[in-house]
């Protein structure tokens, strides 16, 4: 199955590293069999856009490489961006082919602007397959694997979602999708702005901390265990006779406040995702 690449930049500029290419510089360098990947001579601030639809896997700052980049891990393979000049979006968001992610200069190991583009065969968790293949696992965007569809974009594609609704997530299942890290920022400010650290605060219970990082690998199981924790003082709230022994007792006004705010609120929150 080829991997499928549309257009990652907008515009129509040249190719000016090849993969392979200047084996000297590239082992010296990293022990590299040579450029793993293909370099466009995009002027700053091009807009890069996403190959295809997928999430991304990661982002972060090479000072001696990459400068900052973004991995987007698609179907069967991640796509790499690098020496970009800023990135729009974050770890966990979901992409759609053409979408912004971010522009184009020459941060990191460069001798000017371009876009450094990469392509992997990873497994589902974008984790490259072959890492030992002499390019730090990828492969050549202009070989067999890779099959492009450029369509000649004028501008990033907007995400849009089909005229069927969005999906209601129901409040039980928010600990299945806080663990897997998914719109955990977006769900901690949620939280915070309708004023839940103030009944976290009465209750005895962690207050939420935004600076917690959900790809942490305990991340995700300290915020369950919270939302958990949750989930008791909130059903011992709804219905009196089930409140739980150990449950501080708060005033009404704290509670209806709280009820007002968050349960209410977040009841009816909603995570927007592409319906299958």
């Amino acid at each position: 199955m080829a991997f499928i690449l549309g257009d990652v930049y907008i515009g129509n500029y040249p190719e000016t590293q090849a993969f392979g290419a200047d084996y000297q510089t590239y082992h010296a360098r990293y022990g590299l069999q040579g450029h793993n990947g293909i370099d466009i001579g995009c002027p700053t601030m091009t807009p890069v856009v996403s190959a295809a639809d997928g999430w991304v896997s990661e982002k972060g700052f090479d000072a001696g490489g990459y400068g900052n980049y973004v991995k987007i891990v698609h179907d069967g393979y991640l796509t790499l961006y690098g020496h970009l000049n800023d990135i729009a979006v974050n770890v966990k968001d979901k992409m759609v082919s053409g979408q912004l992610v971010g522009h184009s200069n020459n941060t990191g190991m460069s001798t000017g602007p371009h876009l450094h583009f990469g392509v992997a065969p990873c497994d589902g968790n974008g984790i490259k397959t072959d890492p030992n293949n002499g390019f730090s696992g990828y492969i050549d965007p202009n070989g067999s694997l890779c099959k492009w569809e450029i369509k000649n974009l004028t501008a990033p594609v907007v995400p849009q979602y089909d005229s069927k609704p969005p999906v209601q997530v129901p409040f039980e299942v928010y600990p299945t999708i806080i663990a897997q890290g998914t719109n955990y920022i977006t769900l901690a400010t949620y939280f915070q702005n309708h004023g839940v650290n103030d009944f976290l605060s009465v209750k005895g219970l962690p207050l939420i901390d935004l600076k917690d990082n959900p790809g942490d690998s305990t991340a995700g199981q300290r915020i369950t265990e919270y939302v958990d924790e949750l989930f008791s003082e909130l059903t011992a709230l709804k219905d009196p006779q089930q409140r739980l022994p150990e449950a501080p007792v708060i005033t009404e006004a704290q509670k209806q406040s709280f009820l007002t705010n968050i349960w209410q609120s977040v009841s009816s929150f909603i995570f927007t995702q592409k319906q299958n």
